[in-house]
């Protein structure tokens, strides 16, 4: 098959879609990507893809077409021009990919915003092919956490462009089972909703580091909680940095790693040093390769899923839940809804309400104090977990049925 996929994030960002089209052409497929210019999560185009959208490039056999956008930048009014420039900007390049090329069906991999689909909406309607829709954020819900407009014009009109994506979609996958109820509730028949959960990629797995390794110089001597990943307003990190913070005397031995980065990062660091508790038993690694993650989590002793408490995160399953259970790592959940109770169901780790500092402290103490083979049954049953329900052969075979 021939592929459009449409997504506005696309490598060198670090999203699951650059691993999902790896796999389809290493399937037999043919596969193009129509994205933006690699900007997220810093806000600013990495070094050396500054005009990338002026001739197509290739990642691992997969074509990118990358469009000319607005960065994210760090304020909102340019977060909107980021998101308005791909829709415009995208529909444009779509218009001429849909010229040049024949496409058997369009893939959307359909992160924040909605309307990042409607370019492909433009090449399924202009060469009468089947648009698949995979939603990873609900729209308008993820607009309202945002934003605070719950009605009123604006509202209505976003509410508007989703069912057109979703009523455009031959089908729609999701990534949590609670986004069905939204979705049906558009006027979209249940039918043509799946529940796809993301997968881990193949470098997510449990290694073992050699002593000589210079990781093991970044990870201090102690107890371990890691976090990994984007430090944004969704993941709430200062609740973390207050739970340090009550841990540090009582607990000298339990230190606190982030590793990622993102628009929050400076607000948590300072958050951090004003509790006294930077570089004491708080500490920021940056930024490191996706394939080097599992690294970093073999070193540690559990590794902390946190998010804000807001009814749409509740009814997210988050990502970093396949790749800690691909690594064999216990977890510590500091979240609502969906994604703690996968944590308890799978018996991979420990949970604890959102933005709970003290209990989140409590719950650290508790993984501390249990014995080595507690700690090893949960490793054992998030691998357990993680074949049965999130293995990417046994996924890919699935979204190859449906989009074939």
């Amino acid at each position: 098959m021939n592929i459009l996929v449409v997504c506005q994030h696309f490598y060198p960002e670090s999203f699951r879609i650059n691993d999902i089209c790896t796999e389809l052409i290493k399937r037999g497929h043919k596969v193009s990507v129509l994205t933006g210019m690699p900007n997220y999560p810093a806000g600013v185009v990495f070094d050396g893809y500054e005009e990338c959208y002026k001739t197509p490039r290739d990642y691992n056999g997969v074509t990118v077409y990358n469009t000319d956008i607005c960065p994210r930048g760090n304020s909102k009014k340019q977060l909107i021009l980021n998101y308005f420039s791909f829709w415009f900007k995208g529909c444009k390049k779509a218009k001429k990919l849909a010229k040049a090329e024949k496409f058997d069906c369009v893939f959307v991999y359909q992160l924040s915003p909605v309307f990042m689909a409607f370019p492909g909406i433009t090449v399924s309607k202009k060469q009468k092919i089947p648009m698949y829709t995979y939603v990873l954020d609900l729209w308008p819900e993820s607009l309202a956490e945002m934003t605070g407009i719950k009605s009123g014009p604006v509202f209505s009109y976003i509410k508007h462009l989703t069912k057109k994506v979703y009523k455009a979609s031959e089908k729609i996958l999701i990534s949590s089972e609670s986004f069905k109820n939204s979705i049906t509730d558009a006027g979209i028949d249940s039918d043509k909703v799946m529940f796809w959960p993301q997968y881990a990629e193949d470098f997510y797995k449990p290694v073992k580091v050699p002593e000589e390794d210079s990781i093991k110089e970044e990870i201090p001597t102690g107890f371990n909680i890691i976090y990994t990943g984007n430090f944004g307003e969704a993941q709430k990190l200062e609740t973390a940095i207050e739970a340090a913070a009550l841990t540090k005397k009582e607990y000298p031995g339990m230190n606190w790693i982030f590793m990622g980065g993102g628009r929050d990062e400076a607000n948590i660091r300072k958050k951090a040093e004003e509790l006294g508790v930077l570089d004491k038993n708080v500490f920021f690694i940056g930024r490191k390769p996706a394939e080097e993650v599992c690294k970093y989590l073999s070193v540690c002793d559990a590794a902390l899923l946190i998010l804000k408490d807001m009814p749409l995160l509740n009814i997210t399953l988050p990502a970093k839940i396949q790749s800690y259970f691909a690594c064999g790592i216990p977890v510590i959940a500091s979240c609502s809804g969906e994604g703690a109770e996968i944590v308890k169901k799978s018996g991979a780790g420990l949970s604890c309400p959102a933005e709970n500092p003290k209990i989140l402290a409590e719950t650290a103490i508790s993984m501390y104090n249990m014995k080595d083979s507690e700690r090893n049954s949960m490793k054992e049953n998030s691998l357990s977990y993680f074949e049965k329900n999130y293995r990417k052969e046994f996924l890919m075979d699935i979204l190859e049925e449906v989009i074939g």
